[in-house]
């Protein structure tokens, strides 16, 4: 049920968050990767994809901050109603 909630409240924020974060990732140098595993790349390698995913990352984080004004009011009641009863069992909970 919650699952449909967000289609239909959250698809077009969602994806207006997710758009510009494939795009980042898209924007590497042919050549580049985000593989981390020690099994599949060398060092040297590891260390520009490890720089790689830090970027994506930060990107991201970014993208969530700056659209905090554009969360649907509905998807915004709904996760403050989830955190209120999640607080109820687990008041330690921090999110």
């Amino acid at each position: 049920m919650l699952s449909a909630f967000a289609k239909i409240h959250g698809y077009t924020y969602l994806r207006s968050l997710i758009v510009p974060l494939v795009k980042t990732m898209e924007s590497l140098p042919p050549g580049q990767s985000y593989v981390l595993d020690p099994a599949l790349v060398p060092a040297e390698q590891r260390e520009q994809n490890q720089r790689n995913v830090e970027v994506v990352a930060t990107s991201f984080l970014n993208i969530i901050s700056a659209s905090i004004p554009a969360i649907p009011s509905m998807f915004r009641e709904v996760c403050a109603h989830i955190g209120k009863a999640i607080m109820r069992y687990w008041p330690e909970a921090k999110f």
